[in-house]
């Protein structure tokens, strides 16, 4: 869709750049777009919020290659956190410094059939995790052609006999809707400075070739690695993937507009 922007919104990411002392730019940028005619989808995670009621029930967090490991404990903190309190209020901030022009609505990946998916075991054992095998992407293209901005937490569904929830990575179903809506930008807002190379300096551009190089050499590790492969998946569809530092003020809106992005671009080869 010409103009859409995917924007994967990490956990960490909004109200971060309190620690700089700067005020928080990231929703002022996403309604600006907006206002500029930009039809923009917001993917949030919540793994602070997640970690925070997991330790209060007194369980540890557990991560799998950085991805979470999801028993059924975890599974109903995701759902309470992610689709409860994070995506209404982010709907609602948005909805009330959006005026008459810029309106949210909440979803995710189980409202319309929007992510099909089945249990993922190509990462190992790590529970009620989703992997997505099919974007039904109707129920957002009418939603953005009425104007308005889809807030989509992280879940997906599978159509066995047991129909069950699953928590889904935030950075690949960030990847997937952009794929499915072939989407201009794809944006991982992070609390990092991009893809670091072995100086520990920010690699500015990056081609899948170079990304799966660095894989193997050991460069790209850790949690960047799923971010990487969520990254690649959105090229199938968008022109350009950015793995954004949003912690600087308007780093969202400069990158998107004027392409200063203070983190890596990646594109096609």
């Amino acid at each position: 869709m010409e103009k859409t922007l995917v924007v994967k919104l990490g956990g960490s990411t909004l109200g971060g750049q309190a620690a700089t002392g700067a005020p928080d730019t990231t929703l002022d940028d996403l309604l600006r777009l907006a206002r500029e005619g930009r039809k923009i989808v917001l993917v949030h995670g919540g793994g602070n919020a997640i970690n925070g009621l997991l330790k209060k029930l007194g369980q540890e967090p557990r991560f799998h290659n950085g991805l979470r490991v999801t028993d059924a404990t975890t599974l109903e903190v995701a759902l309470m956190m992610l689709r409860g309190q994070i995506n209404a209020e982010l709907v609602a901030a948005i909805n009330r410094a959006g005026g008459p022009k810029v309106s949210a609505v909440g979803f995710s990946g189980v409202d319309g059939r929007l992510l099909e998916c089945r249990r993922d075991t190509a990462h190992g054992d790590i529970g009620f995790v989703g992997e997505v095998v099919k974007v039904n992407s109707l129920m957002l293209e009418v939603a953005l052609n009425a104007g308005l901005m889809p807030v989509v937490a992280p879940f997906g569904f599978s159509l066995d006999a047991d129909a069950r929830i699953f928590n889904i990575n935030a950075d690949n179903v960030t990847a997937q809707l952009a794929a499915a809506l072939q989407a201009e930008d794809c944006v991982f807002l992070t609390d990092v400075p991009g893809v670091l190379n072995q100086a520990k300096k920010t690699i500015p551009n990056l081609t899948p070739r170079q990304a799966h190089a660095l894989i193997e050499q050991g460069v790209i590790a850790g949690g960047m690695i799923p971010k990487i492969e969520a990254a690649l998946k959105a090229l199938e569809g968008s022109q350009r993937v950015l793995i954004l530092d949003g912690r600087p003020p308007n780093a969202l809106y400069e990158a998107v507009v004027h392409s200063q992005v203070n983190g890596t671009t990646l594109t096609q080869d």
